[in-house]
């Protein structure tokens, strides 16, 4: 009786492993193939491998909906083959994947439970490793990315771009800075860091020729960072809102949906509008669109304040002192040189 009751339980401890690996693997494959789907969030070697792949992601999507395990893995294993025999660069990754292959040609049987558990292990493993690569490198390094919530915040709410071109220190100065008061300070007195900054994004801009467009936009850039660098705060201002309004004209329709529906999550604030754009939206795209809507901000003369902070409607319409300060120069700055690498890719250069 005692080596009956025994085997049961082994049988049972197994069973309860075997389904706990196997719901690892599925939220770890579910996870990833998100970032793998849309290739912005992807460097472009592996983005150009898997963007033509697309039975490769539909398999990796079925695979929580069979019950068919054993065939499912098979499908994924048979997709990822010639896959991982085009990659060709990137050994981390390289690696990674063809652990992962190896593995899952092994789970043929899955009642092999510790094959089972390893490959849920490497997909974890690797599924951290997206997660990071999914964000601009400047916020990879950062200990905003902790607290996604609170980088959201900053772009949306008080419109600070942090894609791409911010020094890391600047955005963990921001996000450890107690209240928007404190962050307003931040932005002024770091008004020549962000300076540096958006030259050093034009100057790695260059690694490739730009387009006539791309080109008159730099140097409206550069003139605008020339003269705000000499303390004329008007001049540079009013040239980046003109600029910012060409932008969003040159967004993509996936980025212009984007905009409208961060528009309406910022001017309702309501958390769930919010929570389903993050949950269906490329982290990069919304990084990079999310300071949009308060630079856009609209307002009933006579009736609702002026914006105080960077406003392009402002500028144009109702012109005043307060609204050309360092701090908003910064915020613009950063908006406009963040917005343009992210049209032209140019940290994907």
């Amino acid at each position: 009786m005692g080596a009956e009751k025994a085997k049961i339980e082994q049988q049972t401890n197994n069973t309860t492993a075997y389904s706990l690996s196997l719901q690892k693997i599925q939220d770890s494959i579910r996870s990833f193939s998100t970032y793998y789907s849309n290739s912005i969030d992807l460097p472009k070697y592996i983005s150009s491998v898997f963007s033509n792949n697309s039975d490769l992601i539909n398999n990796l999507l079925s695979f929580t909906s069979t019950s068919d395990t054993a065939k499912s893995l098979v499908r994924i294993t048979d997709s990822l083959s010639p896959i991982i025999q085009r990659i060709q660069t990137a050994t981390d990754w390289q690696n990674s994947l063809t652990q992962i292959f190896s593995t899952i040609q092994q789970t043929r049987l899955p009642e092999n439970i510790g094959t089972i558990t390893k490959l849920a292990e490497m997909l974890a493993q690797i599924d951290s490793v997206a997660y990071i690569r999914s964000y601009p490198s400047n916020i990879q390094r950062s200990g905003i990315l902790a607290k996604k919530g609170k980088l959201i915040d900053l772009e949306l709410k008080e419109g600070i771009a942090l894609y791409y071109v911010i020094r890391t220190e600047l955005i963990d100065e921001l996000a450890i800075a107690g209240s928007t008061h404190h962050r307003r300070i931040v932005l002024a007195h770091s008004l020549n860091y962000i300076i540096e900054d958006c030259r050093g994004a034009i100057k790695k801009s260059k690694n490739r020729q730009e387009s006539e467009e791309e080109e008159s936009l730099i140097q409206l850039l550069q003139e605008a960072l020339d003269v705000i660098a000499e303390k004329h705060l008007a001049s540079g201002e009013a040239l980046l809102a003109g600029i910012l309004s060409h932008l969003i004209d040159l967004l993509k329709k996936p980025e212009s949906k984007l905009y409208r529906k961060l528009k309406s999550a910022r001017e309702t604030e309501n958390p769930k509008t919010l929570d389903k754009v993050t949950k269906t939206t490329s982290i990069s795209s919304i990084i990079a669109i999310a300071p949009i809507p308060a630079a856009m901000q609209g307002y009933a003369y006579g009736k609702t304040p002026i914006p105080t902070t960077f406003s392009r409607h402002a500028i144009a319409h109702h012109p005043n002192k307060q609204q050309f300060t360092p701090a908003n120069a910064a915020q613009g700055l950063l908006l406009i040189t963040s917005l343009m690498s992210y049209i032209f890719g140019w940290e994907e250069r």
